[in-house]
């Protein structure tokens, strides 16, 4: 049984409701029955209402909901509602979730922040004559402006030509819009919405400018935005972003910042083309253009918004790995449609096989390509400041804001095309004692174990020594495994379709696209727990039964290390004659070498039984 709880607002204000959603899952594999949830209302708070369950009872402080029987993987969700009292801050950290089977547990703690006052907006309009945006000295107020702040106590207000402010009060934490109407007669010199973030017991202040349109200036304004969802457009909780510049030649004055609100103006004295351009904020991306040009009419008001991101951009390539050898290869196609995210964002690659991500941080980031039905991941390439974590994963470790990071790559191949190959390295410790090659109940899987395919695909074995390799069908295939520093391998065992080279090679015939083959499996020990015997099977030219130095190795023999008991352990020799076991200390073993072919002779003894 699982249950999470998260409170709607927070903060919020002194006596205002705080409604808590409680969702809870079966997560095991049987029906619990008689389930049931309980919360204790939190310290100086006052109960308001319940709803959710089969029915929901607030009794003694505590507010109790009946669910009945839940089958397996039933999830559902409940709400209590309280209204806060004069505590700073209420903690509901008291619930759980109960059935017949199980004992109560409980999920984490929820801590709501409580204000003793809400936030403050003062608006005020004003005769801009100058055409600057901003009140100066000797410019009046403006009368029969309609103010509206829609989650303000009282939204409404027009403006008379008395007042200087409007205050408005509002009682809602979060981001808010102030938007003012367009007398007859004038024109703009501020944006008709400011969006801004209401914060409680902050007062903020702002101005509307309006200039008579006998005035014989040319107006461009806009907003300056932190574009969140960085699809270029200005909505309505993107707030502005203040000090940035924003400059035209054309304009007199030619530059200018942006308010606290990441408003600006810029005025111009005759028409005609003018250039607009705005200067990134540190730490930040465009996601509008930079430079825009347009054309600027005297007595009239054009607007341009530019539009920035917080945190990195990640461009990079979806491919289709058609020889599967995990790179991307001249010729080898573009593939579209494959789903890539990265930490809170997602996107489609396009046509091309291009996708673009937009990343908010600090910390570091991953990156992971998502196969679509039908295909398989071969390889993920990391591009420029990145590393791979797998063949769907990417990460970049250190990224810094305002950076646009290229050259990630991920190769898919259709799964009809390919060959699967499936197996395990296995840490041939042996429960008892022997490092015999054999895959012993209890010995554990080996991660990070790097396994090659002659094909030119790796993998490293994951957390339980597993691994999954990706061929082109129509070749044989050579299967091969890297010892880990301080281990050496015990045997090979060759699954379906394969035959076994040596220790940590196996030979896999060709196969058609679509084929699983599994049962694969390499055996490693710590070298510093084995019994190392090397040696080699040669060419004795001159029959003395001694190696010389001009007697060449016999490559591909078959070579069989036996252990007194029954257990045999066949290799091949390797392309020099030389061969390689590791056994436990002291076990007692014998090992016999084929005669490699028939104009070959031997002595036919076998030997007997030594300890190591």
């Amino acid at each position: 049984m699982q249950i999470d709880k998260y409170a709607l607002l927070d903060p919020v204000l002194r006596g205002a409701p705080i409604t808590y959603t409680l969702s809870y899952t079966n997560a095991g594999s049987l029906t619990a029955t008689g389930a049931w949830i309980s919360d204790v209302i939190p310290a100086d708070t006052t109960y308001v209402a319940c709803a959710g369950g089969s029915a929901c009872v607030f009794d003694g402080g505590i507010v109790t909901w009946t669910l009945g029987a839940l089958p397996p993987d039933a999830s559902d969700a409940v709400t209590l509602t309280v209204r806060a009292g004069e505590t700073f801050q209420v903690v509901n950290a008291q619930y759980g979730i109960h059935s017949a089977e199980t004992g109560p547990v409980s999920g984490a703690p929820v801590t709501t922040t409580v204000a003793a006052e809400p936030g403050h907006i003062d608006v005020y309009t004003f005769v801009d004559l100058n055409v600057n945006g901003v009140r100066d000295a000797g410019e009046a107020v403006l009368a029969g402006v309609a103010i509206t702040v829609p989650y303000a106590l009282d939204p409404f207000a027009v403006t008379d030509a008395i007042s200087r402010t409007y205050p408005f009060t509002v009682p809602v934490y979060g981001p808010m819009s102030v938007t003012t109407s367009l007398p007859d007669t004038y024109f703009r010199t501020t944006p008709e919405t400011v969006y801004l973030f209401n914060e409680f017991g902050v007062t903020q202040t702002l101005g509307f400018g309006y200039a008579p349109i006998t005035v014989t200036y040319a107006v461009i304004y806009g907003t300056v935005f932190a574009d969140a969802n960085h699809n270029g457009v200005w909505d309505a909780d993107e707030i502005g972003l203040p000090e940035v510049t924003v400059t035209s030649a054309e304009a007199s004055p030619t530059s200018t910042t942006t308010s606290a609100f990441g408003n600006y103006i810029l005025r111009f004295p005759i028409s005609g083309s003018v250039t607009l351009t705005a200067t990134t904020p540190a730490g930040y991306l465009a996601t509008t253009p930079e430079v825009v040009s347009t054309v600027a009419v005297t007595d009239a008001v054009d607007v341009v918004d530019f539009g920035y991101f917080a945190g990195i951009e990640v461009i990079g390539q979806t491919f289709d790995d058609i020889n599967v050898n995990g790179q991307w290869d001249a010729g080898e196609p573009s593939l579209g449609g494959v789903t890539v995210t990265g930490d809170g964002d997602s996107t489609l690659s396009d046509a091309t096989g291009v996708f673009t991500l937009h990343v908010a941080l600090d910390e570091p980031v991953l990156i992971a390509a998502d196969a679509p039905a039908g295909y398989v991941s071969t390889n993920a390439l990391p591009g420029a400041a990145m590393t791979r974590i797998d063949a769907q994963t990417l990460h970049i470790p250190t990224p810094v804001a305002g950076q646009t990071y290229t050259g990630g790559a991920f190769g898919l191949a259709s799964a009809g095309d390919v060959v699967t190959l499936t197996g395990h390295v296995w840490e041939d410790a042996s429960v008892t004692g022997l490092a015999n090659g054999v895959w012993d109940a209890g010995e554990p899987g080996l991660p990070g174990v790097l396994l090659s395919l002659s094909s030119g695909l790796t993998r490293t074995t994951d957390a339980a020594g597993a691994f999954t390799l990706y061929a082109p069908p129509g070749q044989a295939i050579t299967l091969t495994a890297t010892n880990l520093p301080e281990y050496v391998s015990t045997n090979a065992i060759a699954g379906a379709a394969a035959t076994k080279y040596d220790n940590d090679t196996l030979l896999v015939t060709a196969q058609t696209g679509g084929t699983t083959l599994d049962g694969y499996a390499f055996g490693d020990v710590r070298a510093d727990g084995v019994a190392v015997i090397t040696g080699a099977v040669f060419d004795d030219a001159d029959g003395d039964g001694a190696r010389d130095g001009d007697e060449a190795g016999l490559p591909g023999v078959t070579v069989t290390l036996e252990i007194d008991g029954g257990l045999s352990i066949p290799l091949v020799t390797d392309d020099n004659g030389d061969y390689r076991f590791a056994v436990a200390p002291g076990a007692a073993v014998r090992i016999t070498a084929a005669r490699p072919a028939p104009d070959y002779t031997d002595n036919g003894h076998k030997g007997t039984f030594s300890k190591v």
